[in-house]
């Protein structure tokens, strides 16, 4: 067995693993699927970056052909909150150019997932950036960020509309104190219940909402 805390020899033979796409590249989030490939999540240049990579670290040749993909919504693009889905779609999220959540959803494959929104993409206009992202059990799908001052939580349906069962309008604001409240968490409890957790002006802010469809 490895030593606990030493570098894994069958990681990349070891134990770390250097990747570049185009200009400033850099990873944010990563989830592992249940089959063992890591899939990371960031920026590459002025786009969403989305790479998996086998369990030893080698770029996976299937998704998307050369392991990797980019998503162009508007200008700089960021990404920041990665989900997966039990069918292996793949949900990343940021802030577009234009300051908007940016959510994207991928096939198993790398590619855009065009069931999703027509092209895979959905820009919606309330906050400034989306950090957070959760799949519900029925394929809908929960987001979190802020709109600039308050915590920023959105729902869409599986094909990626505004949910207008959520708060009537598919969004919520909520506000602490002060003009900096920023989501940067989410989880579903067993009740329903999504909470997002982050930043509340300069302390520690969380809140819990309603969920039921």
């Amino acid at each position: 067995d490895l030593p606990a805390g030493k570098l894994g020899r069958d990681f990349d033979g070891c134990g770390k693993v250097l990747y570049g796409v185009s200009g400033a590249d850099f990873a944010r989030a990563g989830a592992i699927q249940t089959d063992g490939n890591i899939v990371l999540l960031g920026n590459s240049a002025n786009d969403i970056f989305v790479a998996r990579l086998r369990p030893n670290g080698m770029l996976d040749a299937k998704f998307d052909a050369d392991g990797y993909t980019v998503i162009d919504f508007a200008g700089q693009d960021n990404g920041y909150g990665i989900a997966l889905h039990t069918d292996g779609t793949i949900l990343g999220v940021g802030s577009t150019g234009n300051n908007d959540f940016a959510v994207a959803r991928l096939k198993a494959n790398g590619s855009l997932d065009t069931t999703f929104n027509t092209n895979g993409k959905s820009t919606l206009d309330f906050g400034e950036s989306a950090r957070a992202a959760v799949i519900q059990t029925d394929g809908f799908v929960v987001v979190a960020g802020d709109d600039s001052k308050d915590f920023s939580i959105a729902r869409l349906a599986s094909n990626g509309t505004l949910d207008t069962g959520f708060n009537s309008s598919g969004h919520s604001a909520v506000d602490f104190v002060g003009s900096k409240d920023a989501a940067t968490a989410l989880v579903i409890q067993s009740n329903g219940e999504v909470c997002a957790a982050g930043v509340a002006n300069e302390d520690f802010g969380i809140t819990c909402l309603g969920n039921s469809r």
